[in-house]
């Protein structure tokens, strides 16, 4: 959005905020249309579900205009990687449906289409409509209440364009995200999305996983406690919870066992944890809102 109309006079705040409103309708009615689209899925109704997707595309090439908005370039918001991606996964459902592909279409749908736009004006509401205000902010934080999305085996592909995308297609996993351009921490987010357990624990992609980790994961006091996250210690990791350990590949169960068991006393309050491995109680998450989008770099969810 400019900051001046067409007349060359300012855009007052409230004429901003109500432009943005807009926007953030928008999407939350593709949400609506998205929804709709999947019960024709399910039914193959391919009339519905080609008119669904027709109206669908007609409403987010409309939004495209928002990507060029000079205030996106300073802030950490992924609207325009998120539009190329809806865009993406809209050319792929109109794919699937020529194939009469009904079932990846539906996986599609459900676990991505849906989820990313369901993402997408929760992202765009904040950055645009209630950041850097302090005031908006502490009520957002306040009035932030969402379902609970408990989780399971869930793979991410966040702009891979190293074949991690055919890969993840030859496997039997139902709940496949993928992203042809990377979002940044919103992927974290999207992620509780279409979580379905207690506990939701990320694992990064250039993680070694050694013996009993998720053992003691589970048994972390943290969690047990009522505390919001549990994360573990790694060779080269920042803010002391790195370990002295030499590790290598070939030696990582080795130098693992005498690490991975449940010592309470040797667990430690951190301020920041850098989530190479971390776990998550979903009902903390959910009682937040998710993952806050003030720490676009991911640090200090703790």
């Amino acid at each position: 959005m400019n900051n001046e109309t067409d007349t060359g006079k300012p855009v007052s705040e409230d004429d901003r905020i109500e432009a943005y409103g807009k926007i953030v309708k928008k999407q939350d009615f593709l949400v609506f249309i998205s929804s709709n689209f999947f019960s024709c899925l399910q039914k193959k109704d391919y009339t519905g579900c080609h008119s669904h997707l027709k109206m669908m595309e007609l409403i987010h090439s409309g939004m495209e205009e928002l990507c060029n908005d000079p205030l996106m370039t300073s802030l950490p918001i992924s609207y325009s990687a998120m539009y190329e991606n809806i865009k993406w996964i809209i050319t792929v459902l109109k794919e699937l449906l020529e194939d009469g592909k009904w079932d990846k279409a539906g996986d599609f749908t459900e676990f991505q289409l849906i989820p990313f736009l369901k993402e997408w004006p929760e992202d765009t509401y904040f950055w645009l409509m209630i950041y850097p205000d302090k005031e908006k902010q502490a009520k957002y934080y306040a009035d932030t209440d969402f379902k609970k999305y408990p989780c399971e085996l869930i793979l991410l592909n966040d702009g891979s364009t190293d074949g991690t995308e055919e890969y993840f297609s030859q496997l039997p996993v139902k709940k496949v995200i993928t992203l042809k351009q990377n979002i940044k921490t919103m992927i974290f987010s999207l992620m509780y999305r279409v979580c379905e357990g207690k506990y939701a624990v990320f694992v990064n992609n250039d993680t070694l996983l050694t013996a009993r980790w998720l053992d003691n994961l589970l048994f972390l006091y943290p969690v047990r406690s009522g505390h919001y996250i549990g994360g573990s210690q790694h060779p080269h990791t920042s803010n002391r919870q790195g370990m002295v350990e030499d590790f290598t590949p070939e030696n990582a169960e080795e130098k693992a066992e005498k690490h991975n068991r449940p010592i309470p006393y040797l667990w430690e309050e951190r301020c920041r944890l850098m989530p190479v491995i971390a776990i998550y109680d979903i009902d903390k998450v959910n009682t937040i809102g998710f993952a806050d989008r003030y720490f676009s770099t991911l640090e200090f969810w703790g």
